[in-house]
């Protein structure tokens, strides 16, 4: 018997986003064995038992997980589609079997911005890397004009606040500082959109390069060149969702 939640049968289905399916769960539009069950992570049976979504009966695949650490170049969106025809990381993928998958990426890194980044089809993966909730903290390695001032750094830690939004770092450490450049680790949990680039435009200083360089526990390693990929064992990935 090979068990999974609900709510990962649901997402690995094509029943829509894990957001979706946790609401059609919740709102009782799901039937287990003609019983409603509004629990997403209620065990399924893949062998035996029968799901019913709004009525209508679905065939319960099994997908096999996949993991990949991708070392995203700039000049490529992390999306699975193109605009004006720019590459994206799936153009990146060359191996025919993972291009048969469909996979998706696990937050995002901006166009001019390089780094670690995770392609999967597990959306219990993905929820654990993005939900602020579980602070899984991302690193990034930060080079700017000229030479920062400790208050600046404070401010990012205390936190600052727009109308809009607040960011705040969780840590801020400098790799290098002189009056041409400064390099710095920064450390984020929740890492909303463009983040590190709106502290610094805030603060009034020029990115010349941003690269994520380790998310959690896994790190980009050195020998990983822009565009390339690799596989993560499965075994990594249980020892991760279980701390």
């Amino acid at each position: 018997m090979e068990n999974n939640s609900l709510l990962k049968i649901l997402s690995n289905n094509n029943i829509g986003s894990r957001r979706k399916c946790f609401e059609l769960i919740r709102n009782g539009n799901v039937e287990v064995n003609n019983k409603v069950i509004r629990d997403p992570s209620f065990l399924i049976d893949i062998e035996k038992d029968k799901i019913r979504v709004e009525g209508e009966s679905i065939k319960i695949k099994k997908v096999n997980p996949v993991y990949i650490m991708m070392n995203k170049p700039i000049g490529v969106l992390s999306s699975s589609f193109s605009e004006n025809g720019k590459l994206t990381l799936f153009d990146l993928l060359h191996h025919k079997d993972l291009k048969k998958i469909k996979l998706f990426n696990v937050g995002r890194l901006d166009f001019n911005s390089e780094g670690l980044i995770f392609l999967t089809n597990d959306g219990e993966f993905a929820n654990k890397i993005i939900r602020p909730a579980n602070k899984v903290l991302k690193h990034y390695i930060v080079e700017i004009k000229g030479n920062i001032k400790d208050e600046h750094i404070q401010r990012m830690k205390k936190g600052i606040y727009t109308y809009e939004t607040r960011y705040k770092v969780e840590d801020v450490i400098i790799i290098k500082r002189s009056n041409k450049f400064t390099r710095l680790r920064i450390i984020l949990n929740e890492g909303k959109n463009r983040e590190i680039r709106n502290i610094f435009r805030i603060l009034k200083y020029k990115i010349k390069n941003l690269k994520r360089v380790q998310i959690g526990p896994f790190k980009l390693p050195a020998s990983l060149r822009p565009g390339e990929y690799k596989l993560i064992s499965k075994k990594e990935i249980e020892k991760f969702l279980k701390s």
